[in-house]
């Protein structure tokens, strides 16, 4: 999939545990329905984000 995309961090909160299970709760007013939620490769994705912010040519592994 290619194209542009924009990325934004949010900050969630841990809700009930429950048999290695975690919820994440998300701030009020969140449009779930219309976004996109990173889960996996969040880290690649943060380094990417960083690396283009100061201007550096990502790389691949």
């Amino acid at each position: 999939m290619h194209g542009a995309h924009h990325f934004r961090m949010v900050e969630v909160r841990r809700g009930v545990v429950d048999g290695g299970w975690v919820e994440v709760l998300l701030p009020e007013g969140f449009d779930l329905a219309n976004s996109r939620v990173v889960t996996k490769g969040a880290f690649y994705l943060l380094s990417a984000s960083k690396a283009a912010a100061q201007g550096e040519e990502g790389h691949a592994h």
